[in-house]
């Protein structure tokens, strides 16, 4: 009978020695998502980031031949989504949901004044007191008027801004790819419908990696995984590096997660770490971006600004998806169209989310323009081809 080898157990649990034994000569290769969330990082945590990690590490720096192509499809999706992820809910739910609560405090307040014009009703409330507030009232929706065209001049601004950041040359994130990561060779057609055809196979088992995608994406895409996981192993056999892959795509077809932080790997899956192991005869791991960052202070001496860390801990898209990551909707657009998804009209979406009507009907018609449908219908449609909604969520609230 054989003995348990300890050395294969040890594969699957990384201990602290391990890691910093992993970290010496390990090649660092990035998923799509780690690249494309840094377009949510402030200049300052970027320039941080590329002058201290990515310095550190020039030389071991690695991207899949499909993480490549992926971004570069992706890129300005996620430019554009800038605007609509930080600056269309400030004006769509703040601003206009301020212009709305006036429109109500004046409704009433006019009722309120013509009630008290009857004396032998109200005999005790001074009009003239009443007659002042209004005027301040008055007032104060001058200032928002100014208030409310000095912010649309404001974002139009950023706008601009982040607009420019779709030529090539004035994004600073493209230009640090460039400079600090080499990229694998592509596949051929031949080579790409041998990984689909295992790919069947190993999703109906559900083998990681990618299972996940098969109910969510269509032709070849959703084969993107496995891709760039043979990617990854056919590198590996080339140079007999070990593998440390950072993703911010935490999904059960990859790792393990955490059950109290959605946004943190405990370790990968042992089906990958075996598969790359018997293949390339190396060790793999992987970290979300931000626990990359952490670890390279503890395993690389980097002198990373801890305000970085913390921002980048805060740029909450970590338990997304990549596809809904690359959704043009803002969140609050997000909330409407799953509304829309159960068959609500504007106005009981309104009375659900507590907004005004026309602030939902703003929000539809921003959806449809977004996405070049002409009706809800389409959108739903759009939105689950694109898994930016899921259709089991509507089904599990019918049950």
């Amino acid at each position: 009978m054989a003995k348990i080898n300890s050395e294969i157990i040890n594969r699957y649990y990384l201990k602290d020695s391990e890691e910093i034994e992993l970290w010496k000569n390990s090649t660092f290769v990035f998923d799509t998502s780690a690249l494309l969330q840094f377009y949510y990082y402030s200049d300052k945590a970027k320039k941080n980031i590329f002058d201290t990690t990515f310095e550190t590490l020039s030389g071991r720096l690695w991207i899949p031949f499909h993480v490549a192509y992926e971004y570069q499809k992706n890129r300005k999706s996620a430019i554009n989504k800038l605007f609509s992820e930080r600056y269309d809910p400030l004006e769509k739910d703040a601003l206009q949901g301020i212009q709305s609560h006036l429109e109500t405090i004046g409704s009433k307040l006019d009722d309120f004044k013509n009630k008290i014009r009857v004396a032998d009703t109200h005999p005790f409330i001074d009009s003239e007191m009443v007659d002042k507030f209004w005027s301040n009232l008055a007032t104060f929706r001058d200032t928002f008027v100014k208030f409310e065209g000095n912010v649309k001049r404001e974002f139009e601004s950023r706008r601009s801004e982040i607009n420019s950041m779709s030529d090539s040359d004035k994004d600073i994130v493209l230009g640090a790819i460039i400079k600090y990561f080499e990229t694998g060779d592509n596949y051929n057609f031949a080579k790409t419908m041998e990984i689909v055809a295992e790919g069947e196979m190993r999703y109906q088992n559900q083998i990681p990696p990618g299972y996940k995608d098969s109910s969510s994406k269509e032709g070849v895409q959703k084969y993107g995984d496995l891709i760039i996981w043979k990617q990854i192993i056919d590198y590996a056999k080339t140079t007999s590096k070990s593998i440390i892959f950072v993703t911010n795509d935490v999904k059960e077809d990859w790792v393990y997660g955490n059950k109290d932080e959605k946004n943190r790997i405990e370790r990968p899956r042992e089906e990958l770490i075996k598969e790359i192991y018997d293949q390339a005869s190396v060790a793999f791991w992987m970290y979300t971006f931000s626990q990359f960052l952490y670890k390279t202070q503890e395993r690389l001496n980097t002198q990373i600004d801890e305000n970085v860390i913390e921002e980048v801990t805060r740029v909450n898209i970590t338990q997304l998806s990549l596809a809904e990551y690359l959704s043009p909707l803002s969140p609050r657009e997000k909330e409407v169209l799953e509304y829309v998804k159960r068959g609500l009209s504007n106005r009981e979406i309104a009375r659900s989310l507590g907004i005004s009507y026309q602030t939902i009907k703003n929000h539809v018609t921003s959806i449809l323009s977004k996405f070049g449908v002409e009706t809800r219908t389409q959108a739903v449609v759009y939105a689950l081809q694109n898994g930016w909604v899921k259709l089991e969520d509507s089904d599990e609230e019918e049950e």
